[in-house]
């Protein structure tokens, strides 16, 4: 941990605060670049970026430094949010925005639902938007009546936790490739298209494994329980699917259906067939034949994985989408009260 870590940011001075803007300038964009797998800025547009987003992410530290310091919870409360509400319109609102909200929170909410309601009808388009509609209705559920502010704790204690919100935004790249591929080649057709999809299949399996134990957590948190999310971090896939199977977790049982095992193990374990002449593939475990699919029935699979994926991938995005949405009525009858 860094000494600015370790240090109350309230207590910053104003060069400490310039200090550490400059470095956040300096590691963001490298840390967001090894995040996507691409360069994010070409040498023209690194070079006005260390020129101008230093100053301005100092100014919006500052502001917050500034409203940490407000005397009584309530005070804090109301100053924090003005903060957020004007950087947000400064950052992400033009002239014609301005005239259309009232605040930049107000026209955050309606991005975010544009974004969830977009993202739930493309579901609908491939199939399966029920994965959307339970992992959707249980982040209402902890938002409204559940433990929100532990399930708030938890996600932000996680390593890498800023970078996720930040690409959530921007959907996984990886994902939004196959999503166009998918849009090219809305059949499989040949051997060459079969092979391309048994690959997709497997490292969406693999994006879910890597995603599950942060929700298994947050299922374990609202269930009363004590979230084991280091042993979760160490278990595959399978005993994780295994997990979410269970009965304790009965409402979601469906998500583990998003994955075969049986055809993900024989994709890892290259133990597959593809048949041109019948339009088929075979899925072998150790030799033996566990299933024989045809190219639709096959793409059906990966269609089925890739929206689960897509669903737990937008899980935190609809946490703080509802958090959010509450946030201006709170804050006004806050107001109110004081």
């Amino acid at each position: 941990m860094s000494k600015d870590e370790e240090r109350d940011f309230s207590e910053m001075s104003d060069e400490e605060i310039r200090e550490l803007s400059e470095r956040f300038a300096e590691e963001a964009p490298v840390a967001m670049s090894e995040a996507l797998g691409v360069d994010l800025l070409t040498e023209g547009e690194a070079e006005e970026f260390e020129e101008e987003f230093p100053e301005r992410i100092e100014d919006v530290f500052l502001r917050f430094r500034d409203a940490l310091v407000k005397e009584s919870e309530e005070a804090k409360a109301i100053a924090l949010f003005e903060a957020y509400d004007e950087i947000t319109a400064e950052i992400m609102m033009g002239s014609e925005e301005r005239d259309k909200y009232d605040s930049g929170v107000d026209f955050l909410i309606e991005q975010l639902e544009a974004t969830l309601e977009g993202t739930r009808e493309g579901m609908e388009e491939i199939g399966y938007p029920e994965y959307f509609d339970i992992v959707n209705e249980f982040a209402v559920e902890i938002v409204e009546e559940g433990p929100v502010d532990e399930v708030k704790e938890f996600l932000e204690g996680i390593e890498g936790h800023s970078q996720q919100v930040a690409l959530q935004r921007m959907m996984n790249p990886v994902v939004m490739e196959y999503y166009e591929y998918i849009e090219e080649h809305e059949e499989i057709t040949d051997s060459d298209e079969a092979r391309k999809y048994t690959e997709m299949y497997y490292e969406l399996a693999e994006l879910v494994g890597k995603i599950l134990p942060r929700f298994i957590a947050v299922l374990q948190i609202a269930s009363g329980r004590e979230e084991s999310y280091d042993d979760l971090k160490q278990m595959g896939l399978n005993d994780l699917i295994q997990k979410l199977g269970s009965k304790k977790y009965g409402r979601f049982n469906d998500l583990a259906g998003g994955i075969d095992r049986k055809l993900r193990n024989s994709i890892a374990h290259r133990d597959f067939k593809v048949k041109p002449a019948e339009d088929e593939i075979e899925f072998y475990d150790r030799g033996e034949l566990v299933s024989e699919l045809s190219y639709s029935e096959f793409q059906d699979e990966v269609l089925q994985t890739l929206v689960l994926f897509s669903a737990l991938w937008t899980f935190e995005l609809m946490l703080t989408y509802y958090r959010i949405q509450y946030l201006p009525e709170a804050i006004k009858e806050l107001k109110e009260e004081n």
